[in-house]
C-alpha cells in the first residue's frame, strides 16, 4: 500500500514534489517514488523521522527518481535523512540526465548507489 504525501505548501503544481513511499516485505523494504510535481513533502520527513525515533532500520531503501524533472536542497536533505533509516546503501533508481547532473554536482554519487533499469 503507498502512502500519498502532502506537499509542503498544500499546493500541488510545479513547485511541489509528490512522493509516494510503500514499506515491503514486512517492513523490512522502503520505495519511494518521486513524481512529476515538485516540492517535497514534510509527511515523508515526518514518517522517516519517527523511523528514526523507533530506531526503526531498513534492509533495502529505493528511490524512484524517473518521475522527478529536477530535485532541490529539500530533497537532498531528504536523501540524507534516509541514510539514516537504512542499514544498507541507498539506491536511487532511473534518474534522468538532469537530475543525475545535480546529483553528481552535490557530490551525493558517492554516498548513494545510482542504478538504471534495463
Amino acid at each position: 500500500m503507498f502512502h500519498e504525501g502532502v506537499p509542503m505548501s498544500g499546493r500541488t503544481d510545479e513547485q511541489d514534489l509528490l512522493c509516494r513511499h510503500m514499506e515491503m516485505d514486512g517492513g523490512r523494504r522502503l520505495h519511494i517514488e518521486a513524481s512529476v510535481t515538485f516540492g517535497m513533502l514534510k509527511t515523508l520527513t515526518d514518517f522517516l523521522e519517527a523511523q528514526m525515533e523507533q530506531k526503526k532500520r531498513y534492509e533495502q531503501v529505493t528511490v524512484d527518481l524517473a518521475g522527478a524533472p529536477y530535485l532541490n536542497s529539500f530533497f537532498f536533505g531528504v536523501l540524507l535523512l534516509l541514510r539514516e533509516v537504512s542499514a544498507a546503501p541507498v539506491k536511487l533508481m532511473d534518474p534522468n540526465p538532469t537530475t543525475l547532473e545535480s546529483l553528481k554536482k552535490a557530490k551525493l554519487d558517492k554516498l548513494f548507489e545510482i542504478g538504471f533499469q534495463s
